[in-house]
């Protein structure tokens, strides 16, 4: 079976190993570094209400902040 740009394809990762290495290396889930944090740290507590709308008035995004489920009360 012929795969159609499967040599271009090819030669593109070859010439872009080093990326995909790293971007492999970015993504994996390191379980070998010592957390200072708790998992009740590191829970997440809602978004900041006014930095979030600035940013998404910043790019064009109003609607975003409307969805979000919850907002840090600090």
């Amino acid at each position: 079976m012929n795969v159609r740009g499967a040599g271009g394809a090819g030669q593109v990762l070859r010439d872009r190993r080093a990326d995909a290495l790293l971007y492999r290396q970015l993504a994996r889930l390191r379980t070998d570094v010592p957390l200072t944090e708790t998992l009740e740290d590191l829970r997440w507590q809602g978004s900041r209400r006014g930095e979030l709308e600035s940013v998404c008035a910043e790019i064009g995004e109003a609607d975003l902040a409307s969805r979000m489920p919850l907002w840090r009360e600090s």
